[in-house]
């Protein structure tokens, strides 16, 4: 299995209807909740072994900068991909340092395999940081926003 794959079938998941993926494939097991906490685990492939494999739990990967904590409700990428302010370049953000939004607000945008999904605020609130820069790649889990 290619990382491409795993993006789109990530991004299939992620703009379906279901609210539970549970995927094993070539010595790779995913198992995904929509509103929750993803675990990926990965499985070495043994050919010579009887018994099962063990499984060894994997955690989203943190930035490897390290910034200011900051009070809030983060935000957070529910798929790796690259991360957009706005709906185009030449485009204003959707949502800026400052400015309120309401649950459902459309904060941003992640591109993965060629498809968009919309990054939803999850609360009522006030932007309070945007940690990540246009265009970055980022990595599930990561913060895209604080709100307070």
């Amino acid at each position: 299995m290619q990382m491409k794959d795993v993006y789109d079938m990530l991004a299939r998941f992620e703009q379906s209807t279901l609210t539970e993926l549970t995927l094993e494939m070539e010595g790779v097991s995913f198992h995904g909740k929509k509103g929750g906490n993803a675990t990926v685990c990965t499985t070495p492939v043994v050919q010579e072994a009887v018994e099962s494999p063990v499984v060894t739990n994997v955690a989203p990967a943190t930035p490897a900068v390290s910034k200011e904590v900051v009070a809030g409700t983060p935000v957070t990428a529910q798929i790796a991909g690259t991360f957009y302010r706005a709906s185009a370049p030449d485009a204003e953000p959707f949502v800026k340092v400052g400015q309120k939004v309401k649950n459902g607000d459309t904060l941003g945008l992640l591109e993965a395999m060629k498809m968009m999904s919309n990054v939803i605020s999850p609360v009522d609130g006030e932007i309070k940081d945007i940690p990540v820069e246009n265009g970055t790649l980022v990595s599930f889990g990561e913060a895209l926003f604080y709100i307070g």
